[in-house]
């Protein structure tokens, strides 16, 4: 019987998960402004959609809007 698939996590919810722990650490405060979209495709090495839908995780759970 073949094992069950173990689902990796999509670019953008590692981008997310790692700006959750910015925010939650404090190394982002309430008020703080995100750096810019360009800025994070350059810090993550990421493309425009995943640093896209990892705010959009973000807003969805109430972390910035």
């Amino acid at each position: 019987m073949p094992s069950p698939r173990i689902r990796q996590p999509r670019v953008a919810e590692l981008v997310a998960s790692r700006l959750r722990d910015d925010l939650l650490t404090g190394r982002l405060k309430e008020g703080d402004v995100l750096p810019s979209q360009e800025a994070l495709f350059a810090e993550f090495g990421v493309s425009p959609p995943a640093v896209r839908e990892a705010i959009h995780i973000l807003e969805s759970d109430g972390l910035i809007s």
